[in-house]
């Protein structure tokens, strides 16, 4: 049911989220840390579903605002949902995991002059000290979206980009799209991308990286498996090659934040495995959960603590 309830006009920070999971797996021990300290809302943009829905990793159904509900309960936030229609029920056409993860067509941009002015009315209407968008890693169309109906607001001191889980978790995601949105100062983790000839390496590394995700290891019998990871494989050069361009071509100049959340990070981790519906599709089991967090973190920080990363855009062409 569409949630209709006003928030209220005073926020430490606001958190847009694509769907009805993303701000809590992706910024869950951020938000655990500032609904110490004040009040937090969450913006839902994608969580209307006009049928039960359930295909692979894919579910959509009632149960999925119940576990919002308990999420925000657990960490302390408010949570308020557009009703925007998600990805997969747009004409049909979205209806496979692998089509999520394709370029907006016009079907999906019908929609973005809508998203951006709701998301603007309600900002226009708060008091709020920080706002977090999607970086958009990953490409999930309803993602990508998001990103785009907030990009004016970049630029502003207090707009960050947070990086989307659980696709930042799989190799170079991160990277590729740091490089595809603008430039930054360079480390070992997010050098540029390579040329051509270089893609092989990254197309290993990521196919390596995302083949032992649980959306694969958990397709039955080993024969389907063996088969799904060749179609898998070629899927993500296709997708690598896509998005492989020459560092900073949208001309953003970006900085990169990392906030220590290892005294929050069991919050964390609690609160996203009240998220059933979804958990199990990303993630083995909670010692998976943990691996994977924990990898990821360390290429940004101290070994045995945790973080969560977020970018400031501080110039560029499109910032308005």
């Amino acid at each position: 049911m569409p949630d209709s309830r006003k928030p209220n006009n005073g926020y430490k920070a606001v958190f847009i989220s694509p769907h009805l999971d993303d701000a809590v797996f992706s910024c869950g021990g951020t938000i655990a840390q500032l609904s110490a300290t004040g009040a937090v809302l969450v913006i839902n943009v994608f969580t209307y579903y006009p049928r039960e829905f359930r295909k692979r990793a894919i579910t959509a159904g009632p149960e999925r605002h119940a576990e919002e509900h308990s999420a925000a309960q657990f960490l302390g936030y408010e949570s308020l949902n557009l009703e925007e229609t998600d990805a997969i029920f747009r004409k049909s056409i979205r209806g496979s995991p692998s089509r999520l993860f394709r370029p907006p067509s016009q079907i999906d941009t019908a929609c973005l002059a809508t998203i951006r002015g709701r998301i603007d009315e309600i900002l226009a209407g708060l008091a709020y000290e920080t706002l977090y968008v999607p970086m958009g890693i990953g490409w999930h169309v309803d993602h990508v979206l998001c990103h785009l109906a907030t990009r004016h607001h970049l630029g502003q001191p207090s707009v960050f980009m947070y990086e989307d889980a659980p696709y930042c978790l799989v190799a170079n995601a991160t990277r590729y799209r740091v490089h595809e949105l603008g430039r930054t100062a360079q480390n070992p983790a997010l050098s540029p991308p390579p040329s051509r000839r270089g893609l092989l390496r990254d197309w290993l590394t990521t196919s390596r990286s995302y083949l032992g995700t649980a959306p694969v290891a958990r397709i039955r019998p080993s024969p389907l498996r063996f088969a799904a990871h060749m179609v898998i494989s070629w899927y993500i050069w296709s997708l690598l090659a896509q998005h492989l361009s020459d560092p900073g071509y949208n001309g953003l100049s970006l900085r990169d934040l990392t906030n220590d959340i290892s005294g929050d990070f069991d919050r964390k981790l609690a609160a996203s495995y009240l998220y059933a519906s979804q958990i199990g599709e990303f993630f083995m089991d909670r010692r998976d959960c943990l691996a994977r967090y924990t990898a990821y973190s360390e290429t940004m920080g101290k070994p045995g603590y945790h973080y969560e990363r977020f970018w400031k855009a501080e110039s560029g062409p499109d910032i308005r």
